[in-house]
């Protein structure tokens, strides 16, 4: 199923009133609901993308929302996309990753991070060589 076909999905996608931004274009959406609930854009598009739900506040702000638009969105509505998303394979395979990462030792590379630097294990190495280690 598309993450933009659900009944909370369908509302905050069709979220909409005849504004523009300072371009010219035509706000409405998750970026308009956002403005609304007075949150960040992006926590909707988390919603959206199941990594995250909305938190009670905010949930029983959209249902006034839905509601002001003449829309019966249930809080059930609402939590069942988030939990549907949220059970996917994408998010099964990450926690996959995470357990195998916890079994591994951590390594003086992994605790010190050279972000910027491609070859961060062979610097740390070279730093401890200089520091006697």
């Amino acid at each position: 199923m598309n993450r933009w076909q659900s009944e909370f999905a369908r509302f905050v996608l069709g979220y909409a009133q005849d504004l523009r931004d300072a371009r010219g274009h035509l706000v409405g959406g998750p970026t308009l609901l956002a403005q609304h609930l007075g949150i960040h854009e992006s926590s909707v598009y988390q919603w959206i993308r199941g990594s995250t739900a909305p938190r009670l506040a905010c949930a029983a702000a959209i249902r006034q929302l839905a509601a002001e638009r003449g829309l019966n969105l249930t809080l059930d509505q609402i939590y069942d996309h988030s939990r549907q998303f949220r059970s996917g394979r994408r998010l099964e395979a990450k926690s996959d990753g995470l357990e195998m990462c916890k079994s591994r030792k951590r390594t003086t590379a992994d605790v010190l991070p050279f972000p910027s630097q491609p070859d961060r294990r062979a610097e740390v190495a070279r730093v401890l060589r200089e520091l006697g280690k």
